[in-house]
C-alpha cells in the first residue's frame, strides 16, 4: 500500500491530521463524501466502494470523516465533498513524520473523540442550564444566612454579574489572598504564587475579578475578554489581564475548562493534529481555541471574516501586550492558566515564536501553568525547548499528585503527545519534586 494521502483538510503549508482519517483509502473518502452529500444516508452507498479492504475498517474510516464533516462543517476543511470527489484521483505526498499507515487504534480514538464532540454539541444547552442553576443555588445559599432567611424572612437574590457572585470553581476554593511574603525580587517563587491565584481567579466574572485585583491585591485591572473560535463559530476562550508591581509586570491569565461549558470540552476532546513543517504536531482543539484561522493558517495579521463577532485570542492579546510594553521599557509580562488555560498559555508563546515576535519574547518573563494537558508531540517539544532557551524564557508546569489532566492526551505510540519544560510535581503531602 503506497504512502500517499489525499488533499483533504490541508493547505500548502499547514494541515490538520484529518487527511489520515481515511488514509490512504480513496474509497473511504468517497464513501464519506457521497453519504454527506446525501444527508448521511448510507443506503445510497454502493457495496462496490468497499473495494478489497476489510469492510468494517473501511467503513470506520469513512464514518470518521463523515462525522468530522457534520460536526465541524465544510468550513473546517475549507472545501466541500464535491471538491473532494473531483480531486480524489490527485494524490499528493505528505511531508510528515509518519512513515507508515496510522494504526486502527489511532483511527478508533479519533472516532471516539468525534462521537464525544457530537454528543457535547447536543448536550450544550442542557449542560449550560444545569451549570447555571447549580451556581445560582450555591450563591443563593452562601448569600443567605439561616437566621436571615428562616427567622426574619430576608432574602438576598444573587446577581450573576456582581462582584460577590462566585463560579462553581470559586465555591470549591474561596481563597483570594496572595502570599504577602513574596515580592518581585523573589523571582520565580513570586511569579508562581501570583500566577496560581490569577489562574484560579480567571474562572470568575469581570466584576469579581476587578474587585479582587483592585481591592484585595492592590493591582490594576486591565479587563476580561471573550474570544472567537472560527471552527465552533462561538466565543469559547476567555482571558483577563492585570498589571502589578507599579505596572512593571503584566499578567495574562487564560481561563481553563469550565465544568459545564461544552465548548471548552470540545476544545479538549478535539485531538486532531495541526502540523507545522520543522516545528511538529500540535493539539488541534487548543490551536483553534487560541485563534487558528479557518483556512488552517496562522498569518501575522488575522484574515477578514464577516461572521466573526469578537476578536481572536492570540491576535488581540498580542496587540494589547505590544501597546503595554511600548509604554515602559522595563515592563515585562507573564502568561498563566489552569488546565485548558495552561495549554493556551504555552501555545500563545509558540505562536509568538512562529511569528518571530522578538520584542515580545524578550519581555516575556515566564510561563507558569497548573494542571496543564499535553499540547504536542516530541518534535514540537524539542523545538519549543530550544526556542525558550534562546530567548531565556522560563517555563514551569505545576502538577499535583494524581491529577488526570496533565496525563492527557496520552503519550502512547498512537497519540504520541509529549510534555516538555520543567515539571514541579507535588505529591499528596504537598512535597515538591522538580523534573526536567
Amino acid at each position: 500500500m503506497d504512502s500517499l494521502s489525499y488533499d483533504v483538510g490541508r493547505t500548502s503549508e499547514h494541515h490538520t491530521d484529518l487527511a489520515i482519517l481515511a488514509w490512504p483509502n480513496k474509497a473511504a473518502v468517497k464513501m464519506a463524501a457521497f453519504a454527506w452529500l446525501n444527508g448521511g444516508d448510507w443506503s445510497m452507498v454502493s457495496r462496490e466502494w468497499f473495494g478489497q479492504d476489510d469492510g468494517f475498517d473501511l467503513k470506520l474510516r469513512a464514518v470518521i470523516l463523515l462525522m468530522y464533516l457534520k460536526t465541524r462543517g465544510a468550513q473546517a476543511i475549507r472545501t466541500s465533498p464535491s471538491v473532494i470527489l473531483q480531486n480524489i484521483e490527485k494524490p499528493r505526498l505528505v511531508n510528515s513524520s509518519e512513515t507508515k499507515e496510522p494504526s486502527f487504534r489511532r483511527r478508533w480514538l479519533i472516532f471516539v473523540s468525534l462521537v464525544l464532540l457530537k454528543l457535547l454539541h447536543l448536550l450544550s444547552e442542557p449542560l449550560a442550564l444545569f451549570g447555571s442553576a447549580l451556581e445560582f443555588s450555591l450563591n443563593f445559599l452562601s448569600d443567605n444566612s439561616f437566621s436571615g432567611f428562616f427567622l426574619r424572612g430576608e432574602v438576598v437574590m444573587p446577581k450573576t454579574t456582581s462582584e460577590n457572585y462566585l463560579s462553581f470553581i470559586g465555591h470549591l476554593d474561596r481563597r483570594i489572598s496572595l502570599d504577602k511574603t513574596k515580592s518581585r525580587e523573589d523571582g520565580d517563587l513570586y511569579y508562581a504564587a501570583l500566577c496560581i491565584m490569577s489562574s484560579k481567579l480567571a474562572y470568575e466574572n469581570s466584576a469579581r475579578i476587578k474587585h479582587v485585583v483592585e481591592h484585595h491585591w492592590s493591582m490594576k485591572y486591565l479587563g476580561l475578554n471573550d474570544y472567537w473560535d472560527e471552527y465552533q463559530e462561538k466565543e469559547t476562550t476567555q482571558a483577563f489581564m492585570m498589571s502589578a508591581d507599579q505596572e512593571k509586570t503584566v499578567v495574562v491569565a487564560f481561563r481553563g475548562t469550565e465544568p459545564f461549558n461544552s465548548e471548552d470540552w470540545c476544545s479538549d476532546f478535539d485531538i486532531t493534529w495541526y502540523e507545522l513543517p520543522n516545528i511538529g504536531r500540535i493539539h488541534g482543539g487548543f490551536m483553534k481555541a487560541l485563534g487558528l484561522q479557518n483556512n488552517c493558517s496562522w498569518p501575522k495579521k488575522p484574515l477578514p471574516n464577516p461572521n466573526r463577532l469578537s476578536p481572536l485570542a492570540y491576535y488581540s492579546i498580542r496587540d494589547s501586550l505590544k501597546a503595554l510594553i511600548a509604554q515602559d521599557e522595563h515592563t515585562k509580562f507573564v502568561l498563566t492558566g489552569h488546565s485548558l488555560g495552561g495549554a493556551l498559555a504555552i501555545l500563545f508563546t509558540a505562536v509568538l515564536v512562529m511569528h518571530d515576535e522578538t520584542e515580545l519574547l524578550e519581555r516575556l518573563q515566564g510561563v507558569y501553568t497548573y494542571g496543564q494537558p499535553r499540547v504536542g508531540d516530541s518534535t514540537f517539544g524539542e523545538f519549543m525547548e530550544k526556542k525558550l532557551e534562546e530567548h531565556d524564557i522560563k517555563y514551569y508546569r505545576f502538577v499535583y499528585n494524581n491529577d488526570i489532566v496533565p496525563r492527557l492526551p496520552y503519550d502512547d505510540k498512537d497519540l504520541v503527545f509529549k510534555h516538555f519544560g520543567t515539571c514541579i510535581y507535588y505529591d499528596r503531602n504537598y512535597q515538591p519534586k522538580v523534573s526536567y
